[in-house]
């Protein structure tokens, strides 16, 4: 693995750009640093090896370009693709790919990145090329990515985004992901009571609240009007998932100020484990 941070010029990095390198192979990523350090502008890059570490450098920082190999995806490219416009909706997504891979590539390109490079084929000219003009064309199609996936109201993953995250993740090697659902008990009456302002003032805070309990790779989600269900990663037994689930509990059943008034909902939960398939022994 390479260093975890690399400088792309000799320059400071402050008034450039960010990168962050999800890459496996060596040889490509010392190519693609190569490549941008040859550039009259400034380039940081963070290395990472794989999917889970590249989303964990998003929750942490803010890039201006995610360089993505689709080994680092699996079987759902949409899935993977959609977890890092959720994180940092305002970085360009270019990904890497050997030459049997461009079908998925393009996939990719359909479902949000922005290009693609092939292993072997790029010249240092291309890569430069290719992540300048990211840049350049990211912002409009990437906001139209995030409105079609995301609740408007709490900036949670919508039910589509959630489902397909599921899916992503369950196709990875075990352990696999669980969730928890939670739907809030008294609602309603603060709605009818309070008015509508309340209750999105209600929603909103529970969304924070819950986005702070659980890891930014893990997917918190709103999947109906007071319906919530976090996605996460690597649950190994119902156990660490009640553990979770009680945390959550407690911490969305805490006291809600909304003006002179402090509103309180409760919330009940459940746990679900996706366990790995069992070959017939027969």
């Amino acid at each position: 693995m390479l260093p975890n941070s690399l400088s792309g010029h000799n320059h400071g990095f402050a008034d450039g750009f960010k990168v962050l390198l999800a890459e496996s192979s060596a040889d490509y990523a010392y190519d693609v640093v190569e490549a941008l350090s040859q550039s009259q502008d400034v380039f940081h890059i963070e290395h990472r090896e794989g999917l889970a570490d590249a989303l964990e450098a998003l929750e942490q920082s803010y890039f201006d370009v995610v360089l993505l190999s689709v080994s680092c995806l699996s079987s759902s490219v949409e899935g993977g693709l959609l977890r890092i416009v959720s994180l940092r909706p305002q970085a360009s997504v270019v990904l890497i790919c050997d030459e049997y891979q461009q079908e998925t590539a393009f996939a990719g390109v359909r479902a949000g990145a922005h290009d693609y490079l092939v292993r072997g084929n790029d010249e240092s000219d291309v890569i430069l090329r290719t992540v300048r003009s990211a840049l350049q064309r990211h912002s409009s199609a990437t906001r139209l990515h995030y409105m079609a996936h995301h609740d408007s109201l709490t900036g949670l993953a919508n039910r589509s985004l959630f489902e397909k995250c599921l899916r992503d993740a369950m196709d990875r090697p075990d352990p696999g992901p669980g969730v928890v659902y939670l739907d809030l008990d008294g609602f309603k009456p603060i709605n009818d009571t309070h008015g509508h302002d309340a209750g999105d003032e209600v929603l909103r805070v529970v969304a924070r609240r819950l986005r702070n309990v659980v890891r930014g790779l893990d997917v918190v989600a709103r999947i109906g009007g007071d319906e919530f269900a976090v996605m996460v990663e690597g649950m190994r037994s119902i156990d660490e998932g009640a553990e979770i689930a009680e945390r959550l509990l407690r911490r969305v059943s805490a006291p809600i100020a909304f003006g002179d008034l402090e509103l309180t909902v409760g919330c009940s939960a459940g746990v679900a484990l996706a366990c790995p398939e069992v070959s017939n022994p027969e």
